[in-house]
């Protein structure tokens, strides 16, 4: 008896979802025309649950399934370091590119390039792009051209007065070595300690070696240190990690652009292996 209530639940749960998908898709037909489609756009769909893809592909496949076709365009967008993690998007996905009824088109985002920080910068300081360059290099090494990170970066440069509003001269003035050693917000660390957990394991070792030094690191024992072996790979990694925004390279020695970052680095040693490794 149990099991027949469980196949009962079951069935009512799938026809429960047949028909909410085919009152959507009314409704979409109902309230669009050529003259006057839908817009949609869906954010975060790396965190979209089974149900609701379920929903979504029903309506973007049925879209011509009969004479009055929806005049909809869907618009979704994904971090694709984390879509992998939701296996129900990547076949939701895929089920689109397979599809002869789907048009669809795929743009990937990456980071502004430094000439894209340069002229988010002059556009909110409203400074020539050659009077911000500096300016610009220092918040693009540390935000990696992601304009959310520039934008918040400059929220909090303004706050700490690194970045200021002079009557005198009537325009912005900053202090960029100020900058360049100042920490980051926490909701960029947190995002780049993210990152940092999903580097080459090589890598996350040299920082998790690094690490053990506290937020600020001498080159010359690293340099000491690869004299040896185990770790001759330290400072290439180190580099590379430098190159991400995980550490800063200040000539003579790395530093950890967060103590959330470095305390992500340091947590990657085995609780085990904590003697050995200091």
């Amino acid at each position: 008896d149990d099991d027949c209530d469980d196949d009962d639940a079951f069935i009512d749960a799938n026809i429960f979802q047949n028909r909410l998908q085919y009152l959507f898709q009314k409704l979409l037909r109902a309230i669009s025309n050529p003259e006057s489609p839908l817009f949609f756009f869906l954010d975060d769909l790396q965190w979209a649950d089974c149900s609701s893809l379920r929903l979504l592909s029903s309506l973007v496949m049925g879209q011509d399934t009969d004479d009055n076709p929806m005049c909809v365009c869907f618009v979704g967008s994904y971090r694709s370091s984390e879509a992998n993690i939701n296996q129900s998007l990547v076949e939701c996905i895929q089920s689109f590119e397979d599809s002869n009824a789907v048009l669809l088109t795929s743009i990937s985002l990456d980071g502004l390039a430094k000439e894209g920080t340069c002229a988010m910068i002059s556009s909110a300081l409203k400074l020539p792009a050659r009077l911000v360059r500096n300016l610009a290099d220092v918040v693009h090494m540390k935000t990696l051209g992601n304009p959310l990170f520039v934008r918040t970066l400059l929220a909090s440069m303004v706050d700490d007065q690194s970045l200021s509003y002079s009557f005198m001269t009537r325009r912005w003035m900053w202090d960029s070595k100020a900058i360049k050693l100042a920490p980051l917000p926490e909701n960029i660390a947190i995002i780049l300690t993210q990152k940092l957990r999903r580097m080459p394991r090589e890598v996350q070792e040299a920082l998790s070696i690094a690490a053990c030094f506290g937020l600020v690191v001498d080159k010359e024992c690293l340099k000491i240190l690869s004299e040896s072996s185990e770790f001759g790979g330290l400072l290439p990694h180190l580099d590379y990690a430098a190159q991400s925004g995980i550490v800063a390279d200040h000539g003579s020695n790395y530093v950890f652009t967060h103590d959330l970052v470095q305390k992500a680095a340091y947590d990657l040693i085995p609780e085990e292996s904590l003697d050995k490794t200091h």
